[in-house]
């Protein structure tokens, strides 16, 4: 035991040696590896949360979302909820163990300086059971609450608790406030857990009662009707146990069945309606499952590149040890030790490669979670757990082994014990012609996939980022102000007094440059609605906004045909509707709907203006720049406020402004134009940068690789060359030799890229189209860019060898 240990330590102890006498080797297959490697596992980390990991959930593989189907004349629309569906659903439910309904929301602490407005999940009991919420203190709702009971008691966030009370103690049975309704807090969730992504983005502060839920719990003040829908508003379940999946469907079906009658007469468009469910984590991920198998995708290509690249390391690396193979060889060492001690350089090489990797990618993670917190779901589970650290194990293994098998193949067992007496020819083979050109074609098919790729997702994003939005953003705020219950006791004409008089007032503030009325469309959460025409025919769902009649003029919107709001539209005593350019188009094939009337918010809405398109970020794909615009009536006091350049204005600021106009004044939202805009295209601006850096890395590793394999060639034939230098062969015939093994393998590897693109098209359009955009106007010149400098990377090692004189060839030196 004690002899085969000593064998192995004096084995390392040579393999050691052996590369330090390396360094330059070394430092390039360790930064080449590293570096890779750490890209690679970030990625995996990510793919592993969405496929692999198990989510932290009660019974997963039991665990599903609850949504409504409603078919109308103009198409399915799914995943918006009405409350009586759900609420019905979850009263007559028979199929679910464990069951929540839930739904955020927004919430102004009134009993803290500002009034801040935070996010609440208003749900049930089972909500905490369900997500395995942790508390750091007190308890949950008690298990005895109807679904329709109000209460009293809120939970906050951990967070919340240590940034605002100060991680007060005795935080609990402390008040909080919202208006007139005051709240005890009976408990403190622990900031390890990570709300759903599928309810806004993943963000709570605050936990309510699903009966607390004013929206529809109001003391019948007003109606939540079957065609209010919302997106947030689900129903989360266990299944039972011997429920089939059919049984769980037949059963919310039948039970919406039950009140068909009272569901179509309270949406009067819907034709049909039906269940939606669906297994969470589908629900959970999204889309955002193909995101990381799109990066994976990339970092797999590069990942190949930079293992061929230290393939052409470890073949020079042969090259350089064949004298010391030769010297063991005559000493008697067998095959497999010859290979051993190969296998243990290389072990070492990426065990070393492994820690680095890890080192960086640790690292890594914590900035992915910095970039993507809030903009990716299950993001906080992202992590180097065992799952990674035994990919990372193998692959490490794995690698080692390749290399060595790569190193092997190269030397000639048979003429090592010669080596010594010979004039060095025999101990390494050479890679055969055919075999550097398949290198070349390969490096060049993997590094051209990868770039155009990279460019469809850079002119995708560019697209994004430079198509006009159709509005100003700069030195812009949106606001939204309210006075509780002024509703009731001013009619409209009078509401709109006061809105004109606030407004007047503000405007004379030494810092605001000018104020209209009306609700920007620059928000990162949008709402739709649909029109229909007289003769019955009703648009898809279409994005909307609420707009002062100065709104246009104001943030640049042109108004291409009519005009802008009348006064009588603002004050409800006119129903008008104004559309933009597309969406006029949609309406009528010649755009001509002026004039035309349309039922939407009210029977008769009239168009009375066409606008430019707006195109949101998020939704042009979707939507192409169609928008609905209605009359921005006086129910709150909502602004659009330009300050002059280089001034700022703050929420604090402005409600001290407006409590001098009354002092009953709250604000429901303050949002700048430009903060409000980075958010919407926080994700574009991420893609540009992985993509500029996907692109570069993947240019850089190709150009090594590839100047790598015909270096590597051309100097195993300098002998070959200076014959034919010797002979007379002019540098025209050294070129075309250069072309055979370089110039057609790359134009056979673009081919190949190519075709792969164009298949990678045809079969996955649909899902690609919103990460890609098969132009390639910008892909073509950087591949032809690529070309050339794959050309020069080949033509380089030929010009150093026709520099020489020929006899220095002859000689090898």
């Amino acid at each position: 035991m004690m002899s085969k240990f000593t064998k192995i330590s004096s084995q390392l102890k040579l393999a050691f040696s052996s590369l330090m006498q390396a360094p330059g080797f070394v430092s390039s297959v360790l930064v080449t590896m590293s570096l890779t490697m750490a890209t690679l596992f970030v990625v995996f980390s990510l793919v592993n949360s969405y496929f692999i990991k198990p989510l932290n959930v009660l019974d997963e593989k039991n665990l599903y979302v609850l949504e409504q189907e409603v078919d109308t004349p103009s198409g399915t629309h799914a995943h918006f909820q009405s409350y009586k569906a759900i609420v019905h659903w979850f009263k007559t439910q028979n199929s679910f163990e464990r069951a929540a309904a839930i739904s955020p929301a927004e919430f102004m602490i009134t009993n803290l300086p500002g009034e801040p407005k935070y996010t609440v999940t208003y749900t049930t009991p089972d909500y905490f059971e369900l997500f395995n919420v942790k508390l750091v203190l007190g308890q949950t709702f008690s298990s005895d609450l109807n679904i329709d009971q109000a209460s009293d008691n809120i939970l906050i966030s951990e967070h919340l608790w240590r940034s605002v009370y100060n991680q007060d103690p005795n935080i609990l049975g402390k008040s909080i406030q919202e208006g007139e309704y005051s709240y005890k807090v009976i408990g403190v969730v622990s900031s390890s857990y990570e709300p759903p992504y599928m309810f806004y983005e993943g963000k709570s502060d605050l936990w309510l009662h699903f009966g607390s839920d004013r929206r529809f719990y109001n003391d019948g003040e007003w109606d939540n009707p079957w065609d209010n829908t919302y997106g947030s508003l689900k129903m989360v379940g266990t299944k039972k146990v011997g429920v089939s999946y059919d049984e769980m469907y037949q059963d919310f079906d039948d039970s919406i069945e039950s009140i068909r009658a009272e569901w179509i007469e309270g949406y009067d468009t819907a034709t049909d309606f039906r269940p939606l469910l669906t297994l969470y984590r589908s629900v959970e991920l999204g889309d955002k499952g193909h995101l990381s198998l799109f990066l994976l995708a990339g970092t797999l290509g590069l990942f190949v590149i930079a293992v061929v690249n230290v393939s052409n390391l470890f073949f020079s690396r042969a090259l350089a040890q064949h004298k010391t193979l030769a010297l063991q060889a005559v000493l008697g060492a067998k095959r497999g030790l010859l290979f051993s001690s190969i296998l243990l350089q290389t072990l070492i090489l990426m065990v070393s490669s492994l820690v680095i990797a890890l080192f960086i990618a640790a690292w890594g993670i914590k900035l992915f979670k910095f970039l993507a917190l809030g903009k990716l779901p299950l993001v906080q589970s992202i992590a180097i757990d065992m799952n990674l650290l035994l990919m990372a194990a193998v692959l490490s293994l794995l690698l080692a082994y390749l290399f060595a098998f790569v190193t092997s193949r190269l030397i000639n067992y048979r003429a090592l014990s010669t080596q010594l007496q010979s004039s060095g020819k025999g101990g390494v083979n050479q890679v055969s012609g055919r075999t550097v050109r398949v290198l070349v074609s390969l490096q060049m098919a993997l590094a051209s996939t990868l770039i155009i790729i990279a460019c469809l997702a850079l002119t995708k994003t560019h697209q994004t980022l430079n198509r006009p939005m159709g509005s100003h953003i700069e030195n812009f705020y949106s606001v939204i102000g309210f006075i509780r219950n002024e509703n009731k006791e001013l009619s409209m004409a009078e509401r709109y007094e006061k809105q004109i008089k606030v407004q007047s007032e503000l405007g004379k503030i030494a810092k605001i440059k000018r104020i209209s009325t009306g609700h920007s469309p620059v928000s990162v959460r949008i709402t739709k609605a649909t029109i229909t025409s007289k003769q019955g025919e009703q648009t898809p769902f279409i994005p909307q906004a609420w707009v002062g009649p100065e709104y246009f003029d104001h943030t640049g919107l042109k108004i291409l045909k009519g005009r802008t709001f009348s006064e009588a539209a603002i004050r409800a005593e006119k129903h008008e509707v104004m559309v933009s350019e597309s969406l006029a188009y949609m309406l009528d094939p010649q755009g001509d709907v002026l004039g035309k009337v349309y039922e939407g918010r009210n029977e008769d809405n009239e168009i009375v203006g066409i606008t430019e398109d707006f195109n949101h970020p998020n939704y042009y794909d979707q939507d192409q720049g169609k928008h609905i615009w209605w009359p921005g009536q006086p129910f709150s006091y909502n602004y659009i406020i330009e300050v002059n350049e280089g001034q700022t204005l703050s929420r604090a600021e402005l409600l001290s402004a407006l409590r001098e106009q009354d002092a009953r004044m709250n604000i429901w939202e303050f949002r700048s134009f430009e903060a409000e805009h980075d958010k919407i295209i926080y994700l574009d601006k991420i893609t540009l940068y992985v993509s500029y850096i996907l692109a570069a890395f993947t240019l850089l590793l190709a150009s090594v690789g590839i100047y790598g394999v015909i270096s590597y060639n051309l100097g195993l034939r300098r002998f070959e060359f200076g014959i034919r230098m010797a002979l007379g062969a002019k540098k025209s015939r050294l070129y075309a030799l250069l072309v055979k093994d370089a110039v057609m393998p790359l134009t056979i590897g673009v081919a190949i890229a190519l075709v792969a693109i164009i298949a990678i098209y045809g079969l996955y359009k649909t899902q690609l189209s919103q990460w890609l955009s098969f132009e390639f106007g910008l892909a073509l010149p950087v591949l032809l860019m690529t070309v050339v400098i794959a050309l020069f990377a080949s033509y380089r090692p030929m010009q150093k060898i026709i520099k020489n004189r020929p006899m220095r060839a002859l000689r090898n030196e």
